[in-house]
Parts: structure tokens; C-alpha cells; sequence
């Protein structure tokens, strides 16, 4: 029972150790992780220069609970658990074995860095290319899809996020993609009542364009344009 309690409390241990390696990692970086493992290791070799058996068992504990705290896709973790294993049981000595750890780790690390930065160069390579056919979507789509469109159904057509959507038009344009769905019906409605062969009512073309108040498309319009629509209409 005693040997159960001690082995309870070295795994809570392990498991406090790889959250703290983990929250060091995700808000100092690389650098820092590395200066926090390199004293962990350090008191790891020297509790295991008496018995490499029980220092194999805690670098083991250490890289399963690390790899969970960090997060690992189960895929890099069965990868990077192998390789770990086998550099581990080559190694001869106590420090040698710490340092083929911190070895993988630090490259995989460093890997998974490499990793994301790359993801993040070819998403932030597609935001232009994807805000512009959005623009241009919304210009030339027929008036009655426009009245009730909306991001969610933009974001389904294009097959993205409704999230991600509005970050690339914000990103790329410097307006929300909501108010660009909006100034485009009101562009609409600016054109039609602008049009003296249209003989449409400032209600129906307000109804045209996705609003079933004419106050409140009357409110937007002026906004929008600066004037009446009446004035457009009459």
C-alpha cells in the first residue's frame, strides 16, 4: 500500500512538472522551455545514476504526460513515444539518456513550429484571393439571393468557416463582411429607385432588397447615400 501511495504522488508529480514545461513553452517559447528542461533533466540524471531502471521508468512518465499537456496529435505521439523508447534503451547512462530526451523533444518541438508557421504562410496566401471572389460574388450575385443573404450563407457557399470568412474580408478589406452584405443591398436600392424607367415604390424596393420596414430601410438608405430615398423616388 505504501509503494502504491509513492508511486501516486511521483505520478501527480510528473504530471505537475509536464503542465508547468507546457505553460512555460506556450507563453515563453522555445528557448525558455528548453532552460526549464535542461534543470528538470539535470535532477532526473542525478536520481537515476543509482538505478537507470527507475530513471528510464520517469523519462517515460515525464514524455507521456509532456506529449498530453503539450497536446500531441495521437499520431506525432505514438511517433515521437517510439523514437523516445529506442534512443532511451541505446543509451548507456543516466545523462546520456537525458539528453536524447531532451533531444527528441526539442526537434519535434521545433518541428511542429516549422509546421504551423508554414500552415499559417499558405492561409495567410489564400485570405486576398478568397475576400476578392467574396466581393465579387456579392456584386454580381441576382438581387433576389442578395436580400437573403447572409455570412453563414457565404461561409457555406465558399466552403469555409463563417469565423474564418469574416477574418480574411476584415483582413483584406478593413470592414466586416456583414456591413459589406448591407452596403451592397443599399447599392442595389440606390440603383433602382436612381433609375426613372423603374417605377418601383420605395416599400417594394425595400422589400427588394431584404427589409421588410421601409422606416428602417429608409434610416439605412440615408445613411448609406446621404439622402432620402423618397428623393430618388419622386
Amino acid at each position: 500500500m505504501r509503494r502504491e501511495a509513492v508511486n501516486r504522488q511521483e505520478t501527480t508529480l510528473v504530471r505537475t512538472v509536464a503542465s508547468h514545461l507546457a505553460l512555460i513553452y506556450r507563453a515563453h517559447g522555445l528557448e525558455a522551455f528548453q532552460s526549464e528542461l535542461d534543470i528538470i533533466l539535470e535532477r532526473i540524471s542525478e536520481l537515476a545514476k543509482n538505478s537507470l531502471s527507475d530513471g528510464d521508468f520517469k523519462l517515460y512518465q515525464l514524455a507521456q504526460k509532456l506529449f498530453q499537456a503539450l497536446e500531441v496529435p495521437e499520431s506525432h505521439f505514438d511517433r515521437c513515444y517510439k523514437q523516445l523508447g529506442e534512443a532511451i534503451s541505446r543509451s548507456k547512462t543516466a545523462s546520456e539518456k537525458c539528453s536524447q530526451f531532451q533531444k527528441i523533444v526539442l526537434s519535434y518541438l521545433a518541428e511542429a513550429e516549422a509546421e504551423a508557421e508554414a500552415e499559417a504562410e499558405a492561409e495567410a496566401e489564400k485570405i486576398p484571393g478568397l475576400a476578392v471572389q467574396v466581393r465579387t460574388y456579392l456584386k454580381n450575385c441576382p438581387t433576389e439571393e442578395l436580400r437573403t443573404l447572409n455570412v453563414n450563407l457565404l461561409a457555406d457557399k465558399f466552403g469555409v468557416t463563417r469565423g474564418y470568412l469574416s477574418r480574411c474580408y476584415h483582413q483584406k478589406f478593413d470592414r466586416t463582411l456583414h456591413h459589406a452584405i448591407l452596403s451592397e443591398r443599399l447599392n442595389r436600392a440606390f440603383h433602382i429607385l436612381g433609375d426613372k424607367n423603374d417605377k418601383h415604390t420605395v416599400q417594394q424596393v425595400a422589400e427588394l432588397v431584404g427589409y421588410q420596414s421601409a422606416n428602417k430601410f429608409r434610416k439605412a438608405f440615408k445613411q448609406y447615400c446621404g439622402l432620402n430615398p423618397g428623393h430618388l423616388n419622386g
